[in-house]
């Protein structure tokens, strides 16, 4: 009884111990599994690494006409922090190593007619890092460190793109080798599993996060004075520089073609028609940019104040923080016949034919009494 209890024993401590070994080698297989799912970015089956590219914006905007780039640059392992070590310890990975030159990131492409992501308030799309490259001649598990760094081209697009207030642009990427499960292990087949981003602060992140920072024009026409043409349409030119999404165009929009308002090499150039008191509201336009309006003459020169100034045309005007108001004001004054016509003589005029008249009376009476005096002799 002895022999057989020793005997059981020993079975099943061995296969404990078997039970141990095979949970130790899938650790990093089963952390995934564990660890919430939106801290990681999950490897493909081609060995790559996907990352979120979103930029927020308000809602009915269009998207910037934007291509954006990004640097893979390898960290030293003398800059990973003692909690990320940790960290990685705990995963199952001891070796954290200076990541290997050579890996790109795909571009992330936004256009003019890109929707936002359906319930949310931003654009999204993803970029992918081919990995591939780590698994040369590596005989274990390993977390490759990197910085990754969105590189939003120049500063002009930074003054529309800033990225999310405490964010940055630039993430810790850590790249986890290792097996996706005791086959892998047994077969020594290593596979890119998963990678982590941290921002600046080290906070989690899933990409990189941009605010789309737009502006508004409202072009307003008054007309003014006593003989002003308050039903006449006065015909404006506007044209946007440095514009990146479509302009949307709210109000009045007699004669404006709207295929118009998408930039054209980052220009906007149209055509409106407006009366007294119709106003043309433009929104949607990239920070930084810089407009003209002018308004074209008439049949009829008129007084053409703009914002208080006696001018024919805004002239490269930067838009401010908030939305600017162009008023055009025509006044046209003058004399208003009323259809009588005025001498200065008539006056005069009355008091001699009253004179007159008076005078021929006086002879007529005075011959008809020299008349009466007669017949009574």
């Amino acid at each position: 009884m002895k022999t057989r209890t020793r005997k059981t024993t020993r079975v099943l401590c061995a296969s404990a111990i078997a039970m141990m070994t095979l949970l130790s080698s899938a650790a990093p297989a089963f952390a995934v599994a564990e660890a919430d799912q939106k801290i990681y970015l999950v490897g493909g089956d081609d060995n790559s690494i996907t990352f979120d590219k979103k930029i927020y914006a308000n809602d009915g905007e269009n998207a910037p006409d934007v291509n954006i780039k990004y640097k893979v640059d390898p960290r030293k392992v003398e800059d990973v922090t003692e909690p990320e070590k940790t960290a990685l310890a705990k995963s199952g990975y001891d070796t954290v190593v200076t990541g290997k030159d050579g890996l790109k990131a795909t571009d992330t492409t936004f256009t003019k007619d890109d929707s936002l992501d359906s319930g949310h308030d931003y654009f999204l799309r993803t970029s992918k890092i081919d990995a591939s490259k780590l698994l040369d001649g590596l005989k274990r598990p390993t977390v490759f460190t990197y910085t990754l760094t969105e590189e939003v081209q120049g500063e002009q697009q930074k003054d529309f793109l800033p990225a999310v207030e405490g964010k940055g642009y630039t993430r810790k990427l850590n790249i986890y080798v290792g097996y996706k499960d005791a086959n892998a292990e047994a077969s020594k087949t290593l596979s890119v599993l998963y990678a982590t981003l941290a921002d600046e602060d080290g906070n989690k992140a899933v990409g990189f996060e941009n605010n789309y920072d737009t502006q508004a024009i409202h072009l307003t026409k008054k007309v003014t004075g006593n003989q002003g043409d308050k039903t006449k349409k006065f015909t404006f030119t506007v044209n946007i520089a440095n514009q990146y999404s479509k302009v949307t165009a709210n109000g009045v929009t007699t004669n404006l073609d709207t295929t118009k308002l998408a930039p054209v090499d980052h220009n906007v150039s149209f055509t409106v028609d407006l009366a007294n008191d119709e106003t043309l509201n433009l929104t949607g336009l990239s920070k930084g940019a810089t407009y003209t309006v002018t308004e074209n003459k008439g049949t009829y020169n008129q007084a053409v104040t703009v914002d208080g100034a006696s001018k024919e045309a805004v002239t490269d005007l930067a838009i401010s923080d908030s939305a600017d108001n162009v008023v055009f004001t025509n006044t046209k004054n003058g004399t208003i016949p009323t259809g009588i016509y005025l001498n200065h003589k008539l006056p005069f005029n009355i008091a001699g034919i009253a004179i007159l008249g008076g005078a021929i009376s006086l002879v007529a009476k005075k011959r008809h009494d020299a008349l009466e005096e007669d017949d009574d002799e």
